[in-house]
């Protein structure tokens, strides 16, 4: 472990706040293990070799729930009980224990050894963290890179290009006259760019940037109805220097739950009333009516996907020993 730190410290040494954190843990680690003072993990860490399992079994979302509140509690012997014992058992400790949002990772054992690829997705965790993060905001096929470094798009921005792609069609074939439609102008018949592929295009600015690890967050289009969905992914560079999702989120905002109050502020923003603008121009008023409340809808869904993301940040940015990290595979 603290070879690969000292390499990293020599790779980064240009990176002040990363080679500080690193020299942190390296301090950390060369200090002797006091066995009395480590405390007893809750959970044992066992590797079984891919050729073995000939089976899994997923338990149910219920059932899972129920065990893991009865571990957060500490009960004992949870493997061995059966839900019709275990339930009753944790609603006395945990009255709540149906919505309870459980965490465990930290009771999981450290130092335990990392495969090349664990190892690079820590490094891209650390790096996102401690140096100049790389984010990207899109939608489709789309992506633009936001966050430090660059002017970060607001959601007025954002909603009026998934308007545009909603209404793209519907443009097309108008005589506009001199209507200013500003951003919002459809590209002519027959002159539209190619398709893009998100992944490639955020994969390639990554590698030119040499940054191990970023964010994508994909905001959907505007479709005049249904869920706001929101997909969130941290990308790592493996240790063949392939870039995978190691981490994925995705929220879910029922446009109708937004509170009328919130979309009126929305309408009142300047990029969100060229939406309106076209929308009149082409009697399409209700369609403007529901983009702007789908757009108070994508908000929402941004501000709890940014929450777990934290959480997920929070839980690997602290030491590089643990805990244990799973990489999916590509």
């Amino acid at each position: 472990m603290r070879k690969r730190i000292e390499a990293w410290k020599t790779e980064r040494a240009a990176e002040t706040r990363l080679v500080a954190v690193l020299n942190r843990e390296l301090a950390r680690l060369a200090k002797p293990v006091d066995p009395a003072g480590v405390p007893d993990s809750q959970f044992v860490v066992v590797t079984t070799p891919a050729d073995r399992v000939r089976r899994v079994f997923s338990a149910p979302d219920a059932s899972r729930q129920v065990a893991m509140a009865a571990w957060s509690e500490r009960m004992e012997r949870v493997e061995e009980t059966v839900q019709t014992t275990l339930k009753p058992a944790v609603e006395k400790q945990n009255p709540q224990w149906q919505a309870a949002k459980v965490d465990l990772s930290d009771r999981l054992p450290t130092g335990q050894p990392q495969t090349a690829d664990e190892w690079a997705a820590r490094q891209a965790i650390f790096e996102y963290e401690y140096c100049t993060r790389l984010d990207f905001q899109g939608t489709g096929n789309m992506v633009v890179r936001v966050g430090e470094g660059v002017a970060k798009p607001d959601l007025a921005a954002l909603l009026a290009q998934t308007a545009t792609d909603t209404l793209q069609g519907q443009l097309e074939g108008f005589d506009l006259g001199g209507l200013d439609l500003g951003g919002l102008k459809p590209h002519p018949p027959g002159n539209r760019p190619a398709k893009a592929d998100w992944q490639a295009m955020a994969i390639a600015e990554a590698k030119a940037l040499d940054r191990r690890g970023f964010r994508v967050t994909r905001i959907p289009k505007i479709t005049g109805g249904g869920p706001a969905t929101v997909v969130t992914s941290f990308f790592a560079r493996m240790s063949d220097g392939t870039y995978h999702i190691v981490w994925t989120q995705e929220t879910t905002t029922d446009p109708a739950t937004i509170k009328d109050e919130a979309v009126k502020r929305l309408e009142q923003d300047p990029q969100v009333q060229e939406v309106l603008k076209v929308a009149s121009a082409l009697s399409l008023g209700q369609d403007a009516t529901t983009a702007v409340r789908f757009g108070a809808a994508v908000q929402s869904s941004l501000n709890t996907s940014e929450t777990r993301f934290f959480e997920f940040r929070q839980r690997y940015n602290d030491q590089l020993d643990g805990p244990p990290l799973l990489v999916p595979a590509p």
